[in-house]
């Protein structure tokens, strides 16, 4: 065996051992992974005496993503590979709010878009916008906007009722993946309490907008 051939062979291992350790010393930066979790610590409302079905919200394409998105600058986005959610954003969000209005009483009964059984009205929600905003480094913020459509489920035709946009803005305190997540739930906790308000005029009134 030449010189020529084991010098190559050498340099054929070495990229090879390179290659399955990772290109950090043999070491990977692991996988976090963070929940979407609003929270509500309100005091109760007046039960309305109606059932609610939660459909699982849907997000716009330019933001479902298992990683967290950044807005660099501009019209710059960032994906961040390393800091995942740990399930799916409209799935998680859904079995918040589920939870938000079951805490809230509003509703004897809030059900699933799994659940087969009837319920006088159908909540869909769409996430439209899901990202940090970090184009002034000094004061970031999470950003969130979510439509809402109710129904009513027993009416006949389209049976739409009312129909919300909203949209909040929460500074991140701690700049990091965590801050930001922080922020979110913030977000969304903001979100959903105006949803629950417009809900409790829109079921007391009950006639279509």
């Amino acid at each position: 065996m030449n010189i020529a051939f084991r010098v190559f062979c050498v340099v054929v291992i070495c990229y090879l051992s390179i290659a399955f350790s990772g290109c950090s010393g043999g070491q990977t930066v692991p996988n976090e992974y963070y929940m979407i979790d609003a929270g509500r610590d309100a005091e109760v409302v007046e039960s309305s005496h109606k059932s609610i079905k939660v459909l699982d919200m849907s997000v716009s394409r330019v933001f479902d993503s298992s990683n967290l998105i950044y807005k660099v600058s501009g019209n710059k986005f960032e994906k961040d590979y390393y800091h995942k959610y740990f399930a799916d954003v409209g799935t998680m969000a859904s079995q918040s709010l589920i939870e938000w209005l079951s805490d809230s009483s509003l509703f004897d009964t809030v059900l699933s878009s799994r659940s087969l059984a009837e319920t006088d009205y159908t909540l869909e929600g769409y996430v439209i916008e899901l990202y940090g905003d970090f184009t002034n480094k000094k004061s970031p913020e999470a950003v969130v906007t979510i439509q809402f459509v109710l129904l009513d489920s027993l009416a006949r035709g389209s049976g739409n009722l009312q129909e919300w946009r909203y949209s909040q803005r929460v500074a991140i305190a701690n700049k990091s993946p965590e801050g930001l997540i922080d922020a979110y739930n913030t977000a969304f906790a903001q979100i959903f309490s105006c949803l629950e308000g417009d809900l409790i005029h829109a079921v007391a009134e009950g006639d279509p907008k």
